[in-house]
């Protein structure tokens, strides 16, 4: 049997064109092939229904309703099977494609045009500590120094450094292809920024990411803190990285600082059933920054 959205075009019937084109697009943008497909199945559907004359204005409604509904549930019944079947068959190795799109995510550089002045989230002069102590058994003794800005700070043992990442100074990664655990410095020239305003930035970039693959973004505490003895600003976090169907959580914090018209943040995170186990050796990572003499 022909289908009916076939000839629109053809018949002169733009408006239907118009709107079967403009679904489907916008169908594939959010659902790939799949969403395409039911997408255009359920405008033809509706298409015949809404110019089948044998048929009651109320009982159009229904059966367009019905279309519609079947249809997204069609879709998403599809994509959680697809996604099921993915994750049996392929396992870990599914998850691996994570960490290289949410190390890029997670670490980018927070540039002064994202600031907006009307920012609802404020520094409060609560304090949040990070652990002092000295380096700890589980980080490299010797430390890793910034060739440009001359901080230093020692990493978890065996980690991988990056310092090729366009959004961080340096970034640290575990090894393991099974997890996603990160330590990463961004350093920057901040002339005219205070540590009140600065910390606003970085908190307005953490609620901006939540238009790409962040989600459900929340900052579970923050207050002033110190970091190398000076004065800083601690925010803990949230937040489900989007894989696709599929949602991981995570936990991490970021660490604020300026110093000589330098501004430094210091971000930890991996899985939030990993907090417990990674969150001394971030902690004491963090602890051992030092800033250039």
């Amino acid at each position: 049997m022909e289908n009916p959205l076939n000839n629109l075009y053809k018949n002169k019937e733009y408006g239907w064109f118009a709107f079967c084109v403009t679904v489907v697009v916008s169908a594939s943008m959010y659902g790939g092939a799949i969403g395409a497909v039911i997408s255009f199945l359920v405008v033809a559907g509706l298409y015949k229904t809404l110019k089948n004359e044998n048929y009651s204005a109320g009982k159009k409604s229904a059966v367009a309703i019905l279309y519609i509904t079947v249809g997204i549930a069609t879709f998403w019944l599809v994509a959680y099977l697809l996604a099921f079947t993915i994750t049996k068959i392929w396992g870990d190795r599914a998850l691996d494609s994570v960490n290289p799109e949410f190390r890029e995510a997670q670490s980018r550089t927070l540039s002064k045009e994202t600031f907006k002045e009307n920012s609802t989230s404020t520094p409060v002069s609560s304090t949040v500590p990070i652990n002092t102590s000295p380096v700890d058994k589980n980080l490299e003794k010797v430390s890793y120094v910034d060739s440009e800005y001359k901080f230093s700070i020692n990493f978890p043992k065996g980690w991988l450094v990056n310092t090729n990442s366009v959004d961080t100074t340096v970034e640290f990664n575990t090894p393991r292809e099974d997890e996603v655990a990160i330590v990463t410095v961004t350093a920057e020239p901040v002339t005219g920024y205070d540590l009140q305003t600065y910390s606003k930035l970085v908190i307005q970039g953490f609620y901006s990411s939540e238009v790409g693959s962040n989600k459900n973004l929340k900052i579970i505490s923050e207050g002033n803190t110190t970091l190398a003895g000076k004065p800083a600003y601690k925010f803990e976090t949230t937040f489900n990285y989007m894989n696709g169907f599929d949602a991981y959580s995570f936990h991490g914090y970021y660490v604020v600082l300026i110093d000589n018209n330098v501004g430094y943040v210091l971000f930890v995170s991996t899985f939030e059933n990993l907090w417990a186990k990674y969150k001394e050796t971030f902690n004491a990572s963090v602890a051992s920054f030092k800033l250039p003499n």
